[in-house]
């Protein structure tokens, strides 16, 4: 099985788990985003720097923002002013063994909400399992 089709799985895990219409995982480079196995979203790419993903890859454990419509940070959004009017995000980091990070996991939803410890305990899981994919694509790439 092929890393997008993991992604896309874990994608699909993430937005059934925590009840949210959106989930994708971003990998980054130094002037783009590159988006796997997006749920929700028809994105395959972003320049950087992208809001969300550039607080998320700042912040140590999970970035939270209950209402981005009412966040200055993020109230003037494409995302948020337009379709998909995104409301909620959750963005967790994602690293690699020596700790250098490669990308994020998002997941967003269309109303406000605020997470409770369980979800944010499920997304801290699933993030792990995002960065497990991503290191068992990198073996595989480095055995061919």
């Amino acid at each position: 099985m092929q890393s997008e089709e993991r992604f896309r799985r874990l994608n699909w895990l993430a937005s059934e788990l925590l009840d949210v219409p959106m989930s994708l995982i971003g990998l980054v480079a130094s002037e783009t985003v590159i988006w796997h196995g997006p749920v929700g979203l028809h994105v395959e790419e972003t320049t950087r720097p992208c809001a969300f993903v550039e607080h998320t890859l700042l912040h140590e454990g999970v970035f939270l923002v209950p209402d981005a419509s009412k966040d200055p940070r993020f109230s003037d959004h494409s995302l948020v002013t337009g379709a998909p009017f995104v409301r909620c995000f959750a963005g967790m980091r994602l690293r690699l063994n020596n700790g250098v990070v490669f990308g994020a996991l998002c997941v967003m939803d269309t109303e406000p909400r605020i997470f409770r410890a369980r979800e944010i305990r499920t997304f801290e899981g699933l993030a792990q399992i995002a960065e497990d994919i991503y290191r068992l694509f990198l073996f595989e790439r480095q055995s061919h």
